[in-house]
């Protein structure tokens, strides 16, 4: 009997450990849900490449709510992938230039639990994609088939390029397509970023010290509006020479010395 109970505290002894180890283990983390994630179905495969997060695409589109109302299309649409839903912008980088594909975009990389228009809250979204092209966003107008500003250098520059927050100094004449003057300067002073979009784009292409010839089309002119002596839908053409690209300070200290270089000396 005093074995038995020697050889029975002697059995409760080396199992305590282990039952208090199994007493206090940490209990296992629970289950994580899945990421919501979204579907592209390839229902015609594309054959160029897909785009990248900062380029644009052209695209046709219908969006399809999961009852199958449509709550919106377009065709030839141009868009920035990084501008758009999370779920769109994937799937966008997903599909292929000159491909049809669905996909579809649970609520958490759509809209979430907002209301958007015809959109109700927690809404599962089907998009029917045709990716007609894609690019940098400096290529957007000619996928769109827009003509483009083009600059031909009468006398090529040889200084710097001037920037988008920079003031120039320029001698100019602008022409309509008929050859018809509508406008003139000489040494004027004019910030790049405050003239019409197509004469800014332009400038920026020239170098300080040359003449060029620049071509604006319309809609990055005037547009339907027209001003003044310009016609509604006009493309323009200028002669810039460029003189001079600097801040505000530096292009009115150069002015300051070029007049004070006319007076007449004592």
């Amino acid at each position: 009997m005093p074995f038995r109970l020697a050889f029975t505290a002697a059995l409760a002894l080396v199992a305590a450990p282990a039952l208090h180890a199994q007493e206090t283990a940490p209990a296992p983390a629970p289950a994580v849900a899945p990421a919501p994630a979204i579907t592209v179905e390839v229902i015609s495969e594309g054959s160029g490449a897909s785009p990248a997060a900062t380029d644009v695409v052209l695209i046709d589109y219908r969006g399809l709510l999961a009852d199958g109302t449509e709550f919106d299309a377009g065709q030839a649409v141009m868009l920035e992938v990084g501008g758009v839903i999370p779920g769109f912008s994937e799937g966008l980088q997903r599909m292929r230039v000159g491909g049809r594909y669905r996909l579809t975009i649970p609520p958490a990389l759509g809209y979430g639990d907002s209301q958007v228009g015809p959109i109700p809250p927690n809404s599962t979204l089907t998009f029917e994609v045709t990716l007609r092209d894609a690019g940098p966003p400096e290529r957007a107008r000619a996928m769109q088939g827009l003509p483009d500003v083009r600059v031909e250098a009468i006398v090529p520059g040889t200084g710097r390029m001037p920037a988008a927050d920079e003031l120039v100094l320029i001698d100019y004449a602008g022409r309509l397509a008929d050859g018809t003057q509508f406008d003139a300067g000489q040494s004027a002073v004019l910030f790049v970023s405050r003239v019409v979009p197509g004469f800014a784009q332009g400038l920026m292409q020239m170098r300080v010290g040359g003449r060029y010839r620049l071509f604006v089309p319309a809609d990055l002119a005037y547009g339907e509006r027209g001003a003044g002596p310009i016609p509604p839908n006009s493309d323009l053409v200028f002669e810039v020479t460029l003189h001079a690209t600097n801040r505000l300070s530096e292009i009115g200290a150069m002015m300051r010395a070029a007049a004070s270089s006319a007076l007449p000396q004592p």
